[in-house]
């Protein structure tokens, strides 16, 4: 799942603590409190970003993050993901989508 911006503000998903918000997408009745680790491109290179705290949908796995998350991943994207500052590095198996057989049309 790619990075997307919050669709509530921090306010909103927070207002109380005996409340239960539900995902906006699904309708699910409650969204859990977790961190994630993000995919993102910048230009030609996959980068991830670990430890980001969600809200994430019991029901359909949608990911929500308050403004404050959104601000500091749209300020560490402006810094281009200098690799020096990268915590580590990791290798992906990269697919291509015919060689995974036949396509199926119904």
């Amino acid at each position: 799942m790619s990075w997307r911006p919050p669709v509530r503000s921090s306010e909103a998903l927070v207002q109380d603590e005996t409340e239960t918000i539900g995902c906006e997408l699904c309708g699910a009745a409650a969204l859990e409190a977790s961190r994630v680790q993000l995919a993102l491109w910048e230009e030609e290179r996959l980068v991830v970003v670990e430890d980001v705290p969600a809200l994430v949908c019991r029901g359909c796995g949608e990911r929500f993050y308050d403004d404050e998350t959104a601000m500091r991943l749209d300020m560490l994207r402006g810094t281009g993901f200098p690799p020096g500052r990268a915590a580590s590095e990791m290798a992906v198996e990269v697919f291509r989508l015919p060689d995974l057989g036949p396509r199926r049309d119904g």
